[in-house]
């Protein structure tokens, strides 16, 4: 903590109070309170300056599906009422990442007032002005200003540097190849796919030239899950994917080979398809680059050319073959590296939900939250199909 100051009266009191609540929206909170006093003098005048935090905690988890995190900091003016002030102080708010490495240095703080906690959610619009910076940069707030005993409350945001903090941005939110691009890890780095780093918030208020600063770093961490590096994948023609889980079954296209409208289900087939050297075509996948290094849509090879790319629904309840449609995100998927070997994660880009298989054969696959099972292995495919249709 840090303090200078000018002259005041004898008996002056400046205190500042800084209150986090970090995480998610509605979830538990552990609170800390501290207080500490520290003494000041002068040559013409002499005080006290007391400097209190309370800081309610939360770890805040980004995921493929949800890549902000949004946190309501509080700063306190704690001068008693009866302080030899008259009028308001001014309150600050500083945030940064320390140390800026890791994962703090590819996020960036997005920060703006708020009249009350209530104003702050996790689907919060940013409002015209707010201040954002890297972590590594970080920023200090304009200065709010409060009468002793009142407060000033921010919305803070972190969210990838290269996306943005609105929560609504369209088309259909963030391109999550943008955020995997951002944020991914190393599986043989982090088998998890986790990464964190620690914000660090200090309060301050302001008096004439008199600053007083509290501290409140460490109560809240940051981190990613099940966000790995991606791989371009689409060097090879043709592509067989089994599932882990179930295991023992392989993707297909309902109905097989079809020259009918778009709309057939990716389903789950129990077979020899991890050994056939001749794979029916509704079993077959292509791979095409869909503008990015790890950016990718997957088009049926049993449907007619047009009609087979691998779209999730709005619902998120299946994976349909669809009608061609590059601008379409729901079409584009990011292929996450899972393991050794060619084993994928496949992610939405549209909604950062992985693609999964169903939970035994026969069953349609669906997109939902990614989880470690939500993996695929891919086998390249040469040899001529000998035959067509299901098997």
């Amino acid at each position: 903590m840090t303090a200078t100051h000018s002259r005041l009266r004898n008996g002056a009191v400046l205190a500042v109070m800084l209150g986090v609540l970090a995480g998610l929206a509605g979830g538990p909170a552990a609170t800390a309170i501290w207080a500490v006093p520290l003494s000041v003098t002068g040559t013409a005048t002499s005080g006290t300056v007391a400097v209190s935090a309370t800081v309610v905690a939360r770890d805040a988890e980004i995921t493929n599906d949800d890549y902000q995190t949004t946190h309501v900091v509080t700063v306190i003016n704690a001068q008693p009422p009866t302080t030899n002030f008259s009028g308001t102080s001014d309150l600050t708010l500083a945030v940064r990442a320390v140390p800026a490495t890791g994962l703090g240095a590819r996020m960036s703080a997005a920060v703006w007032p708020v009249t009350a906690t209530t104003a702050c959610t996790d689907t919060s619009e940013p409002p015209a002005g707010y201040q954002s910076a890297p972590f590594t940069t970080g920023l200090v707030t304009a200065p709010v200003a409060a009468l002793p005993g009142a407060s000033a409350t921010f919305c803070v945001r972190g969210y990838p540097t290269s996306a943005t903090p609105s929560p609504t941005a369209p088309p259909l939110a963030q391109n999550r190849a943008v955020v995997i691009s951002e944020l991914g890890v190393s599986y043989a780095t982090s088998a998890t796919g986790r990464q964190s780093f620690t914000p660090s918030y200090a309060g301050a208020v302001h008096r004439g030239n008199f600053t007083q600063q509290t501290n409140a770093t460490g109560e809240t961490t940051i981190s990613t899950s099940l966000i790995y590096l991606s791989a371009n994948v689409t060097g090879y023609p043709l592509l067989l994917g089994r599932s882990v889980a179930p295991a023992g079954t392989c993707w297909d296209v309902e109905a097989g080979h079809s020259t009918s409208p778009p709309g057939l289900s990716l389903i789950a087939w129990a077979g020899t398809c991890a050994t056939q050297t001749a794979v029916n075509r509704n079993q077959r996948f292509i791979h095409i680059g869909a503008g990015g290094s790890s950016a990718i849509r997957i088009r049926a090879d049993s449907t007619v050319v047009g009609n087979g790319y691998l779209e999730a629904n709005e619902a998120g309840t299946l994976v349909q073959t669809q009608v061609d449609n590059f601008s379409e995100l729901r079409q584009i998927w990011i292929g996450q590296i899972t393991g050794s070997g060619i084993r994928f994660q496949y992610v939405n880009a549209a909604t950062g939900l992985c693609m999964q298989a169903p939970a035994a054969a026969g069953g349609a696959f669906a997109t939902a939250p990614c989880a470690m099972n939500d993996r695929f292995y891919m086998n390249w495919f040469i040899a001529v199909a000998a035959a067509e249709g299901t098997p």
